[in-house]
């Protein structure tokens, strides 16, 4: 998807439609025109179409000889209750040469689905993301909470509510 794209659905929780079309046109063509076998490797973070089932993305991205899928968030949970899409990143992981994750959370998911499942723990860059000298949200025992993940997925931190609040 185009910069244009991400900045509407981070900033405003949009995904526009004319850039979505744009990006899985532009990919589309990519995938079928490329002959994918003449790379060492190829290099997907989470799927090559997301949304699109299995049996359609397959047959564009079969062709690869070493096919690296590579996951540091945990997209399956977007599929788990759609009976259409459930099973497209268990099958994508099967198919994969290596797959890539992030944390054991994930490993333990790919792991079903693949022996060849290595982790590269997800890091934040400290020099560029360091924390705020000013931050006036720090209390007595110093504790800071920070949120790396993106706007859009921040609903997901309501699962960890009562822990927070606790802390």
């Amino acid at each position: 998807f185009s910069d244009r794209y991400v900045q509407q659905l981070y900033l405003r929780g949009r995904r526009p439609l004319g850039e979505a079309c744009a990006g899985y046109a532009m990919r589309l063509r990519y995938l079928w025109t490329t002959n994918l076998a003449r790379f060492d490797v190829v290099f997907v973070q989470f799927e090559a179409l997301p949304y699109v089932p299995f049996w359609l993305e397959w047959p564009l991205v079969a062709r690869a000889r070493n096919l690296v899928l590579d996951y540091d968030d945990a997209v399956f949970v977007w599929y788990e209750n759609n009976r259409l899409l459930s099973g497209k990143l268990p099958n994508l992981i099967r198919a994969a040469r290596e797959v890539i994750v992030g944390n054991q959370d994930l490993l333990r998911f790919a792991s079903r689905h693949n022996p060849k499942v290595s982790v590269v723990p997800t890091v934040i860059d400290t020099a560029r993301y360091a924390p705020r000298e000013d931050y006036g949200g720090r209390d007595a025992r110093g504790i800071v909470v920070g949120w790396v993940g993106a706007p859009v997925t921040v609903r997901y931190l309501t699962t960890m509510s009562g822990a927070l609040q606790t802390l």
